[in-house]
């Protein structure tokens, strides 16, 4: 079980993440990266050497208007990341995923940070990265403001 003031996740600052690009409806596909200022975060105050995960997950973006729902699927999602934030000491149990360092698509969850199971207990830990995305807008779509969703998950071994 994992109590609040013991293992957390979240990102720091305001909690809506905004993706800005301009662009006018084309007959080609567009492509809009940005670099999170937000840092998506864990803090490990729980004092255990089990291990976990983080993923990340994203819904299709979404725009309508007069009932016609335009979409941008998650599978035009990508994610990377360049390197851990240390704020304290971490050790060599936690890593990005090896995977991140190159855009990976976020049709599914991807797991973000993660941590092996360790023998030096009675360590309080936290650290974080900062996501760089990349949104593939398929041909033809309205230039406008879609709605989407990330989601920061944490797994645990019990």
């Amino acid at each position: 079980t994992i109590e609040e003031w013991q293992l957390s996740i979240g990102t720091d600052g305001e909690e809506s993440v905004t993706l800005t690009g301009s662009m006018a409806a084309s007959l080609e596909s567009k492509t809009v990266e940005k670099s999170l200022e937000k840092l998506f975060r864990v803090e490990d105050l729980k004092w255990s050497s089990k291990w976990y995960r983080t993923t990340i997950s994203v819904t299709d973006m979404t725009w309508s208007v007069e009932n016609v729902v335009y979409t941008i699927p998650a599978a035009n999602i990508y994610i990377k990341t360049t390197g851990l934030e240390i704020e304290s000491w971490t050790g060599e149990d936690v890593v990005l995923t090896q995977s991140l360092s190159d855009f990976q698509s976020l049709k599914e969850p991807v797991t973000f940070i993660q941590r092996g199971t360790w023998t030096t207990a009675w360590l309080l830990w936290k650290y974080g990265a900062r996501p760089e995305l990349k949104v593939v807008v398929p041909a033809n779509m309205p230039g406008t403001t879609y709605k989407w969703t990330i989601t920061y998950t944490l797994y645990e071994n019990e």
